[in-house]
């Protein structure tokens, strides 16, 4: 399992941070932020407009903390100020990149990940 992850984007290369524990909590506290504590409430509502909005969350938070260059690197200087357009091509990135090498490091930590087990 890589422990960082190149992806390119707009015709840049850009490589994440190093897996860390701290990075697993620095995700979860962003969004919390973001989503102001109502997490639950948004998933209740069981729209589509909430299940986007929580993926819009979801991907600033790990492209904040994983890829903190490609955030700089954007021309309005959050993701939250994307056209709608330009926020699919972030979704396609992550959807095909980012969130299948971030799910192997979680499986690793769930203990699905026999070749990544060590001993301590």
């Amino acid at each position: 399992m890589q422990e960082q992850l190149t992806i390119n984007f707009q015709s840049k290369s850009y490589t994440s941070e190093p897996v860390k524990v701290g990075n697993f909590i620095a995700v979860e506290k962003l969004k919390a932020m973001l989503l102001d504590g109502q997490s639950f409430n948004i998933y209740r509502s069981a729209t589509f407009e909430g299940d986007a909005t929580l993926r819009m969350v979801e991907i600033e938070s790990m492209l904040t903390v994983f890829f903190p260059k490609l955030i700089e690197d954007l021309k309005p200087k959050s993701i939250r100020d994307l056209g709608l357009k330009d926020y699919k091509d972030f979704k396609t990135l992550y959807d095909e990149k980012i969130k299948t090498w971030f799910l192997g490091h979680v499986k690793m930590l769930k203990g699905e990940d026999d070749a990544d087990k060590k001993t301590i």
